[in-house]
């Protein structure tokens, strides 16, 4: 409930008076629903795009791994304030905390073993984390799919000049 602009509380379930409009106003979010983002790829009726800013990560050996994972999410219930007044743009913050938890995790190991046996280790460590920064929003992770695959070397040439650009586009993701 707000008065004046000003948060105030919320209302216990049943039969509530609030003021009128111009004094008073009530925002519900759904905390019933479950939201669903994707990161490293956008899904459409044709099919799926690869964004490679999203999906190309920095492995603790020093190779890069194209990650596509989706998180889905909910607002906790006894924190729908936080989440209301605490984030401008929840899909953009809970997109920006997915992958930087994600990154922190893959930059931690090794690529065959991302690749192959540590995937469910890698899924329950991004979850501890992005909770972890989640709890501040007032939103709950509530499952999350990836798929880890091998750089997209079929588009590049393997001379001196291509593995440069892909230095170059893979740095000018990470940092612009």
């Amino acid at each position: 409930n707000l008065i004046f602009g000003r948060y105030v509380g919320q209302t216990a379930p049943g039969l509530n008076y609030n003021l009128p409009y111009p004094i008073g106003q009530v925002i519900r979010p759904d905390v019933t629903q479950v939201n669903r983002i994707e990161v490293g790829y956008r899904s459409a009726a044709t099919g799926t795009r690869d964004v490679l800013e999203e999906s190309l990560m920095l492995t603790g050996d020093e190779n890069i791994v194209d990650i596509d994972f989706d998180v889905q999410w909910q607002i906790d219930p006894a924190r729908a304030e936080d989440f209301v007044f605490n984030i401008q743009n929840p899909e953009g913050t809970i997109k920006a905390v997915a992958e930087s938890s994600m990154r922190e995790v893959i930059g931690r190991r090794e690529i065959q073993a991302i690749l192959t046996i540590e995937q469910g280790q890698i899924m329950e460590e991004v979850q501890r984390l992005m909770q972890g920064s989640l709890d501040q929003y007032g939103a709950d992770a509530v499952r999350w799919y990836m798929i880890a695959n091998a750089p997209p070397w079929d588009n590049l040439k393997f001379d001196e000049e291509g593995i440069k650009e892909v230095q170059r586009k893979f740095f000018r993701a990470l940092f612009n």
